[in-house]
């Protein structure tokens, strides 16, 4: 996962700003990473680290390379219909969970991730660069994971508890979630 999430999104970025910067033309790269690489998700942590890695590599060459002229964004998406998502439209609630939370009424479709590529890679994106595109529903309205509102609480088995405010200050998007067993119980009971 890491070797073609990571690495190969790491290779890539490399070798085409050497290209970029051998053309001494403004260009631009656009990453996909995932709405679970801006806030996190629940048991899922090795596809979780990478996409946040990609976020992260993202913003640093942004940084450095944006005199040379290559703009460098990411596109995180949410729930996009595809075979690797079909379980959540299949399982019982899945479908309508992803209807009610959502603002559009509907999961997302590989062309709309498109679309948000093209745009980020276009000259109307030409002052954007270092910016991670979330393609879906905000991960609080999610009806697959459950995320506490406040900087200063962390959800855990369904109670809210308190963080010492010594951590939570400088943390002030600090947001912890878990998964949400009422909708896909099957999944998350292979993980407790």
């Amino acid at each position: 996962l890491h070797a073609v999430n990571l690495d190969g999104t790491l290779h890539m970025m490399q070798a085409f700003g050497q290209v970029a910067k051998e053309m001494s033309k403004p260009a631009s790269i656009v990453n996909l990473s995932s709405i679970a690489g801006i806030m996190g998700s629940a048991n899922r942590v090795a596809y979780v680290s990478t996409k946040h890695a990609v976020a992260g590599i993202t913003r640093a060459m942004a940084l450095e390379e944006g005199r040379n002229g290559l703009r460098v964004n990411a596109v995180a998406p949410g729930v996009i219909r595809t075979p690797m998502t079909d379980f959540m439209f299949t399982t019982q609630g899945g479908e309508d969970a992803i209807r009610a939370v959502h603002p559009i009424g509907r999961a997302g479709f590989p062309e709309e991730v498109a679309a948000a590529i093209l745009f980020l890679a276009s000259d109307a994106a030409s002052f954007i660069t270092g910016a991670i595109l979330p393609a879906g529903p905000k991960l609080s309205q999610s009806p697959f994971i459950k995320v506490s509102q406040s900087p200063t609480f962390v959800v855990t088995k369904g109670r809210e508890q308190a963080i010492p405010s010594r951590m939570a200050r400088g943390w002030p998007s600090l947001m912890l979630v878990r998964i949400n067993r009422s909708i896909f119980p099957r999944y998350s009971r292979r993980f407790t």
